[in-house]
């Protein structure tokens, strides 16, 4: 009784938050039901569990049962979620348990678990659509403009590079400049070979990230793309396996006053992907911090953190 409660539970979450699926049930150990995507006729599973089921014995199992099935098999091509269920709450923490990447099955030991709402589920969706191999649109969350700079600094007689990487939002004011251009033929050979860097946007955000970042590093290079369809964000997955390290950037008022004691401090995470694994040291740790003058503090301070919740991390769209 207990385990329907959940399952009743979780499909409800999923009707909740979306009215484009189909749960149908299913008579498979590994996952409670399957859920139809209806636009786009893909489907993923749904393992329903409890809060502490990551923590359990019983979790090792599940995963022994899960490579043993994959590894032998691969023609049961179904991503499937692990959807952790609070029943007082009657709420739930959800990842992928179970992901496939160019036909081949990818079985996380640890989930990346997040909270069951409408971020997360086009998240899910976004990265159930770019499992399959046909192309197609991000939802209007998943579309983003993808910053890149590249970045070296000299160091016992060497120069070492990494890049960094962050992701900005669309919107009314954060948006592809238009260009004109003389003719047709000189547009199409301007896309053939990507879009200009000077097409897309940079807003006081921007600025200010290059400019923390030029004033510890050599700015080789800035790039700028668009994600918007699975194609680009199926090859955002290669990240994973490259060296990661943090950093981060603090905005706060020169001087800074007793009376703004308790004040929330903006900062921007950043990420950092050293080329060699000798310079993972050199680029640890990276703390800049960015002073405005007290004069100009109140009236920058809200856009300031406006502008930092168009900001994402790279982390958001890694499974």
């Amino acid at each position: 009784m207990k385990e329907w409660r959940s399952i009743q539970i979780a499909a409800t979450i999923l009707y909740r938050l979306s009215d484009n699926i189909k749960i149908e049930t299913v008579n498979n150990v590994l996952y409670n039901f399957k859920v139809v995507i209806q636009d786009c006729n893909l489907s993923f599973a749904i393992k329903v569990a409890r809060s502490s089921f990551t923590k359990n014995v019983s979790y090792k199992t599940y995963l022994e049962e899960l490579k043993e099935t994959f590894n032998n098999n691969c023609d049961g091509f179904i991503p499937i979620i692990l959807m952790c269920v609070n029943e007082s709450t009657e709420t739930a923490m959800w990842g992928f348990q179970v992901g496939w990447l160019y036909n081949k099955p990818i079985i996380f030991d640890k989930v990346k678990f997040m909270t069951s709402n409408e971020k997360s589920w086009n998240l899910i969706n976004d990265h159930i659509k770019s499992m399959d191999n046909t192309i197609r649109i991000l939802s209007i969350y998943g579309m983003k403009i993808m910053k890149s700079l590249e970045i070296a600094i000299d160091y016992n007689q060497q120069t070492f590079k990494a890049e960094i990487v962050y992701f900005r939002d669309f919107s009314d004011l954060y948006k592809m400049k238009q260009t004109s251009y003389k003719a047709d033929k000189e547009r199409f050979y301007k896309l053939l070979n990507s879009i200009p860097e000077e097409e897309f946007p940079v807003d006081d955000l921007d600025n200010m990230i290059y400019q923390c970042i030029s004033s510890k590093y050599h700015i080789v290079n800035t790039r700028s793309r668009l994600m918007i369809s699975t194609f680009e964000l199926r090859n955002l997955q290669h990240y994973k396996n490259c060296i990661h390290k943090k950093g981060n950037i603090v905005i706060e008022p020169d001087p800074i006053l007793p009376m703004l004691d308790g004040m929330y401090i903006p900062h921007i995470g950043i990420d950092i992907f050293p080329y060699l694994p000798i310079a993972a040291d050199i680029f640890s740790d990276i703390s800049i911090t960015y002073t405005i003058p007290i004069a100009n503090w109140i009236e920058c301070y809200s856009k300031i953190i406006a502008d930092i919740k168009t900001l994402h991390n790279i982390e958001e769209f890694l499974q």
